[in-house]
């Protein structure tokens, strides 16, 4: 609103008689539509706040700033790190791979050179009744059928021990490593007395077992393979080591919650200061020619992630038959899985 022009429409309604007074102005005019004038002026106190707050968002700004830099960091780093371990598990799955295909090279080439040992006899057997008959034959020499029949039988006898053999060999290999089943454990010390029997006798290994009435679900095949490796070692040590007096302990004792299995020889025991590598893989104590270093360590992985037992060693001095001996004594500890 324009003062003058309300000043010329007061005048004109006093000459109309519109109206007989004047009129205030300034209480006419609603003064709050009037345009408002703001008086801006800061002190030092005014001006510190200021300063301060612009800090403190600054220092916000940049904390977010770092905040998000450090995390995206922390994610990229966690990403690698996953990436690495990826890759790192599947090297070690590879290597664990490698160490298996040659630990079963190495089995195979044992269980040869056990079959070697046990058709030996039998063969010799064999042998030497053919060539009963054969010179017989050839010397004019009357058989009696009485001669005929004992020569027939022992050549029987020694084919189905050859027969029985090798099926052994071949329900250890063939067996599944992914199978569960209850079983006595006097089975698998049958088991291993059949694969190593001829093998400790052939070194005059004495094999001394105490098994009690126990049962277990498990992998019977992993099982064997397992202890089957501590008795190669104890046959390789006493012998390696010269030993007079050579045994072999196997003991089997149970209860509600697992199952302990102790495997003791008489070779001498382990340095103590490379007992707690027995373990390792390719760790030995053989010549580089005789050993991989691979069977106990093979033996520990069944155990431990296969069959989810425990396994330790130790040395043990002991008393058999009025004779100090002294040996390693392995301990398998076992869980009874329902």
């Amino acid at each position: 609103m324009d003062k003058e022009q309300l000043n010329d429409i007061i005048k004109v309604y006093k000459l109309l008689g519109l109206i007989n007074q004047d009129i205030d102005l300034d209480s006419f005019i609603y003064k709050y539509n009037h345009p408002r004038e703001y008086l801006f002026s800061l002190n030092l106190h005014d001006i510190i706040e200021i300063i301060i707050i612009f800090i403190l968002i600054a220092v916000l700004l940049g904390s977010a700033l770092v905040f998000i830099g450090i995390r995206k960091q922390w994610i990229l780093t966690k990403t690698n790190l996953r990436d690495e371990i990826k890759q790192q598990k599947l090297k070690i799955d590879e290597q664990n791979r490698t160490i298996m295909a040659q630990s079963k090279m190495t089995a195979i080439g044992e269980m040869i050179s056990n079959i070697a040992h046990q058709w030996r006899q039998p063969l010799n057997i064999i042998s030497l009744n053919t060539s009963k008959l054969e010179t017989a034959i050839l010397l004019n020499i009357k058989i009696s059928n009485e001669d005929i029949s004992h020569i027939s039988e022992s050549i029987n006898q020694q084919s189905q021990y050859l027969s029985n053999t090798i099926d052994d060999f071949r329900n250890y290999f063939s067996a599944d490593a992914d199978s569960m089943e209850l079983f006595k454990l006097t089975e698998v010390i049958e088991n291993l007395d059949g694969l190593t029997k001829d093998m400790f006798h052939h070194n005059n290994i004495e094999a001394v077992a105490g098994v009690g009435d126990c049962s277990i679900i498990q992998n019977k095949s992993l099982l064997v393979q397992a202890l089957l490796n501590i008795y190669n070692n104890a046959k390789d040590v006493i012998i390696d080591n010269k030993i007079k007096h050579k045994y072999f302990f196997i003991n089997v004792q149970c209860n509600k919650n697992n199952i302990v299995i102790k495997l003791k020889d008489s070779g001498g025991g382990v340095d103590e200061k490379t007992i707690t590598k027995i373990f390792e893989p390719y760790y030995t104590t053989k010549e580089q020619s005789k050993g991989t270093g691979l069977g106990l360590y093979i033996t520990y992985e069944i155990v431990t992630k296969h069959l989810f037992g425990t396994i330790e060693v130790e040395n043990k001095d002991y008393v058999y038959k009025n004779k100090k001996l002294m040996g390693a004594e392995f301990t398998i500890t076992l869980p009874m899985i329902s």
